[in-house]
Order: C-alpha cells, then sequence, then structure tokens
C-alpha cells in the first residue's frame, strides 16, 4: 500500500477521526491563508516611525511608557515568535497606574445524596483512612443523602414545604457548595494623557498620535479576498521605563476603545496661527490577549523583550 494512501486513526470521544484527512485539510486551510493574507503594501500605514510627546520627553524626564504596535500574531504560549514591528509611540506615564489581575471562581452546589457521599469522603480520606475505609463512608453518606432527599420528596408529595417543615426543627437543607476555579482573566489596562502642545510641530504630533492609535486599533481590508475579509488589528507590546520592576509587566495587548475630548475646559479652545486644540485629553482601554500564570510570577520569566516584545 502506497504510503500517501496510509492514514491514522484516533478513537475522540467514541468516534473515528480520519488524521490523514485532518492534517491534509490543515494544510490546505494553511495554504489558503497565505494566499489571503495582505500583501506588506495593504498592511503598511502612514502612522509609523516612532512617535514622541513631548518632544523633550527622554530629556527631561527618566519614567515613560513605550507602546510599540506589532502585526497581530496568535502564538502558543510556549513559543516565543517574532513579531514585525510597524510603529511605536512614547509619552509620560499615564496620570495613573493601576493594575488589576483576576481569575474566575464559580460557586456550585449539588444534591443531597451527591454532597454527603463527597463530604463523607473527603471526611476519610483527610483522617488518613484506608481506601476501603473512604469506600465505606462515602456509601454512608450517600446513604444518609438519598434519605435526606426521599425524605423532602415525600414533605412535597404531601403538600408541605420543605423548607419551613426543616425549620420547625432547627434545620436547613445543606446546599453543599464548593467553589470550583474555571479560568484566569485577561487583563485590561486603562491609561489616561493630558497632551498639551506648546507649538505647531507639537500640535502635529498631538494629532498623529491619536491617529496613530485609531489605525493600530483598527482592521484593514484584505486586499486578495475581494473585500470579504478583514486583517486584525495590530498588538500593542507596552513597556514602562527606565525599570518595571517595581511597578508592573504586560503581555501583548489589543486596543478595545480609545476616547479624545479635545474641549477639556469645558468647550473648545484653538491655537489663533493653526486652528489646532490648545489641549487634548486622551483615554486608551488596552486587553490583553494572553493570560498570566504562575510561573511568569514565580519565576519571573516573563519579560517583553525575552518574548521579542521589548
Amino acid at each position: 500500500m502506497a504510503a500517501s494512501s496510509l492514514t491514522s486513526k484516533a478513537i475522540i470521544g467514541g468516534q473515528i477521526v480520519q488524521a490523514g484527512v485532518g492534517l491534509g485539510l490543515a494544510a490546505a486551510g494553511l495554504a489558503g491563508l497565505a494566499y489571503l493574507k495582505p500583501p506588506q503594501a495593504v498592511t503598511q500605514s502612514k502612522y509609523l516611525g516612532d512617535m514622541m510627546f513631548p518632544g523633550d520627553l527622554l530629556d527631561n524626564r527618566n519614567a515613560y511608557i513605550s507602546i510599540k504596535f506589532k502585526e497581530y500574531q496568535r502564538r502558543s504560549i510556549f513559543d516565543q515568535p517574532f513579531l514585525p514591528e510597524v510603529g511605536g509611540i512614547r509619552l509620560p506615564l499615564p496620570t495613573q497606574l493601576s493594575e488589576n489581575q483576576q481569575v474566575q471562581w464559580n460557586p456550585q452546589g449539588t444534591d443531597a445524596a451527591t454532597g454527603a457521599a463527597i463530604e463523607a469522603g473527603l471526611k476519610g480520606k483527610s483522617s488518613g483512612g484506608s481506601i476501603g475505609a473512604i469506600a465505606v463512608d462515602a456509601a454512608a453518606g450517600a446513604a444518609a443523602g438519598a434519605a435526606n432527599k426521599a425524605l423532602s420528596a415525600t414533605a412535597s408529595s404531601l403538600g408541605i414545604d420543605v423548607a419551613q417543615a426543616l425549620q420547625l426543627g432547627g434545620l436547613a437543607q445543606n446546599p453543599f457548595l464548593t467553589v470550583l476555579f474555571q479560568s484566569p482573566v485577561f487583563k485590561k489596562h486603562s491609561f489616561s494623557w493630558k497632551l498639551a502642545p506648546n507649538n505647531a510641530q507639537e500640535s502635529n504630533t498631538v494629532r498623529d498620535i491619536i491617529n496613530s492609535f485609531k489605525s493600530n486599533m483598527l482592521p484593514a481590508m484584505s486586499g486578495n479576498a475581494g473585500g470579504t475579509l478583514l486583517t486584525y488589528p495590530n498588538m500593542a507590546i507596552i513597556n514602562l521605563f527606565p525599570d518595571d520592576s517595581y511597578l508592573y509587566k504586560f503581555k501583548p495587548c489589543v486596543i478595545e476603545s480609545m476616547d479624545v475630548n479635545y474641549a477639556t475646559g469645558g468647550q473648545p479652545s484653538f491655537f489663533r496661527d493653526t486652528n489646532a486644540p490648545v489641549e487634548v485629553q486622551l483615554s486608551v482601554n488596552f486587553l490583553e490577549i494572553e493570560y498570566w500564570l504562575k510561573e511568569d510570577i514565580e519565576n519571573n520569566s516573563f519579560r517583553g523583550g525575552a518574548f521579542g516584545f521589548g
């Protein structure tokens, strides 16, 4: 039999999966993606280069935030990707630097019989009992829970409210609540700056920075798909300078939203010679697209530059 006709089979969930066919489809899909990937000229933006505000940021201040934009790439958490850079912005540190780390837990209950069996088994395990003793305790707990469940069913059939009936004896149904870990939560960051240009050149820089944020948060038309597909927006790689060891670090982000207030004093105010706003309030909201793990903190294994993000 020719090697090309061989297909490996795996049984997953009771179904036979043709692995060879799957690999072939995957290869075809990758070839299709290569065709649909827009040419570099399409993905280019005029808002490239290294923008900085104010112009003397690096001369007069030691602390600033760097936001570099790179093409979106989905990567494995085990890989170190090469991410082509498409521009960057350096600004003073935002008015607030607040880190919020969350994980998602889900309180969940169970029925009386199952809950009693689990609790009895856990009790036997914590007391150092043998496997047989734990099984006996669990069975006894299940029996007690089943009896309680049957009692509740009997009371219901007689038209008696179970909760009120138990209350007469100073009792309440045990919901056997436990908290189950579900998943990490992607971190979000909200930054805000007041940008007050002093001359026409700085007004132009502020305008270009705002447009750069807009350009990098929006998708583009895929040039090879007849207008049916959009490319992903760019990622933002954020670093705090000069030293973030006492602050916090960032995984790759995308921009969820931005807000620009051109009338920070309650009404619009413009320079007479350029008609540019005298002050702009810029707020940008970022969403990290990779979640944090214990190893990132304990081993200090995550640093932006280590993954090509610096």
